[in-house]
């Protein structure tokens, strides 16, 4: 921050170019995980957290609530750690967009779902 911009003791919203900095800050010195404020999920739609694998956080994804999608997650064990992923139902569900890669997943589940449903 530069000095003359604000107080120090003063708060303010993060600009791009802090945001960069804090990033390569936390590249240099290896971090390999980030603690996200709950402040940041209500005034963000989506936080993204990167590293090796790219995490986005939110309270919901196409309207969909974790409390709404939670009878809809499978537990998988992954060398020895439990570790919850979205059904393909679920899955499909988020993908309700405009977006070409959305249709192209929705395609790709639908296709899975009807498979999964001709063996039941």
């Amino acid at each position: 921050m530069d000095p003359e911009d604000a107080h120090p003791a003063e708060s303010r919203p993060p600009t791009v170019a802090d945001l960069l900095l804090l990033c390569r800050a936390l590249n240099a010195g290896g971090a390999r995980y980030l603690v996200i404020g709950d402040e940041d999920l209500r005034n963000y739609l989506v936080v993204r957290v990167a590293d090796e694998v790219v995490v986005d956080l939110m309270l919901s994804a196409c309207g969909i609530t974790y409390e709404e999608a939670a009878p809809e997650i499978e537990m998988f064990i992954i060398s020895g750690v439990p570790i919850p992923f979205a059904s393909a139902k679920l899955l499909l569900r988020t993908k309700r967009t405009y977006r070409d890669k959305d249709a192209e997943d929705r395609m790709f589940l639908e296709r899975k779902l009807a498979e999964q449903q001709k063996k039941t």
